[in-house]
């Protein structure tokens, strides 16, 4: 049988927030109460900024389409830091120079809920501008707090700073494009980052940086060293206190071991996620560990529990309005049906799949459902259709750098023409597999490949 791909969540913009001790102790006190010392106000694109007085916080409320702004006089050689909590909408900060000039954009990968930063240095006397608006123009409306944490002559470890928080955010700009190459340049500067944010303390952003590079390796097939960044995170998490980080780091050590197939571990760290999940009122969260534990009883082809976790991880999703997981879980029930050799059905609902996948622009999303849909033309004899989906597949699994799809999408090609008994083509392909297959460690899928080997001989 082919090796299937299945796409996994992995819900990493979902809840990056709660982390306290990496803040100035004021900063601290925008996330323990600040709602009772501020008044909310709302604002249009039109009227006019706001000026920012230091420790004094503004809550403000926002939805797409609309851009807050405000400006605040700073002298050449002041360091300048603002901090916006988000609560319930996913926000970027822009900051322009006495002159117009963009001079900083910050857009931290942590969704809806979380911390915002914006650091500068001034390089000349004049007023700055700071706008902050959603790049979802139909999101809906959220609030936010905005502080001025720090307004002082700067050191030389906020220089420091300011250079790491500026390639924490060019890396995830470059981790966004999913190219191969942008995530490895974004890996390199989110290393560069997390080893300042350790030095100084800066615990939130060390633990989101640790996040994102922990689901870079793993996506690489690097799972030894992703699972190390997330038990950093983790100890870091219970230290702390924060269940709500702890509950999203179970979950993502729990995608490592589901990648590695070893699936008794991987449910072991699912069920303790959601667990937390529900405890913290993480819905959207508590969707993508369902999910990930239908995955699991999928692999384990226990089908019937796959269908009851995927339909409650479906009917959260859709809840909670979260576009890109419902995507995902339908592909995966689509991966059900096919299993179970229903493949109306399975295409039907990869059909659904795909089309939500490029409405999002999940590019890695789409090449696993391109796979899939040709995985079900296989199944049922049409290998020129079949064919045509795969190949499609693997120049997006290719462009995004997903080493692990890639080497199963090989073998699924490999297996198309074995049944069309042009067995050089076959093993050509199932080479190809087999290296990388085995760069990743993907071990089950290495039987497989090396079972199909086998059988063309």
């Amino acid at each position: 049988m082919a090796a299937r791909i299945y796409a996994i969540a992995f819900v990493l913009a979902s809840g990056f927030f709660g982390l306290l001790s990496d803040l100035p102790p004021a900063a601290a006190r925008i996330l323990q109460g600040i709602a009772q010392t501020t008044t909310l106000q709302t604002q249009t694109s039109k009227s006019k900024p706001i000026a920012l007085t230091l420790q004094q916080p503004i809550a403000r409320e926002l939805k797409g389409g609309e851009t807050h702004s405000y400006v605040v006089s700073l002298k050449a050689g002041q360091f300048f830091q603002a901090i916006a909590e988000q609560q319930g909408i996913d926000l970027v900060i822009l900051l322009y120079s006495p002159s117009g000039k963009l001079i900083a954009r910050s857009d931290s990968p942590n969704g809806r809920l979380g911390l915002e930063v914006m650091s500068v240095i001034a390089e000349s006397d004049g007023s700055y501008r700071l706008e902050i608006s959603s790049l979802d123009g139909k999101a809906a409306a959220g609030k936010y707090v905005l502080k001025v944490e720090e307004l002082r002559v700067a050191g030389n470890l906020d220089k420091k700073y300011v250079v790491a928080e500026r390639a924490f955010m060019e890396a995830a700009l470059l981790n966004e494009k999913q190219t191969r190459e942008n995530r490895q340049q974004a890996l390199a500067r989110f290393l560069e980052a997390v080893l300042v944010f350790k030095e100084q303390g800066k615990i939130y952003w060390e633990n989101l940086a640790n996040e994102l590079i922990g689901r870079i390796y793993s996506d690489f097939g690097q799972y030894q060293k992703a699972i190390d960044y997330h038990q950093q995170s983790l100890a870091i998490f219970k230290q702390i206190g924060d269940l709500s980080g702890e509950g999203r780091t179970l979950n993502n050590i729990g995608l490592v071991y589901d990648s590695l197939g070893q699936y008794p571990k991987a449910l072991e760290y699912y069920q303790q996620a959601l667990a937390i999940r529900k405890e913290v009122g993480d819905r959207s969260g508590e969707g993508g560990t369902l999910n990930n534990i239908g995955g699991v009883y999928r692999n384990l082809g226990q089908y019937p529990k796959a269908l009851e976790y995927y339909q409650q991880a479906l009917a959260i999703r859709k809840e909670v309005g979260d576009r890109s997981g419902e995507g995902t879980t339908l592909n995966n029930i689509g991966a059900v049906y096919d299993s179970l050799g229903q493949y109306p059905k399975a295409l039907e609902y990869y059909q659904q799949a795909l089309a939500i996948r490029k409405e999002v622009g999940d590019r890695s999303g789409e090449g696993r459902t391109l796979n899939n849909i040709g995985l079900v033309y296989d199944n049922l004899g049409q290998y020129p259709k079949a064919l045509e989906y795969y190949q499609q597949a693997l120049a997006i699994i290719k462009q995004v750098g997903d080493r692990s799809g890639e080497g199963r999408t090989l073998n699924n090609i490999g297996l198309v023409y074995d049944n069309l008994g042009q067995y050089p083509k076959a093993l050509e392909y199932y080479q190809q597999a087999l290296a990388i297959i085995k760069q990743v460690g993907d071990r089950s899928g290495e039987g497989r490949t090396l079972n199909n080997i086998g059988l063309v001989y």
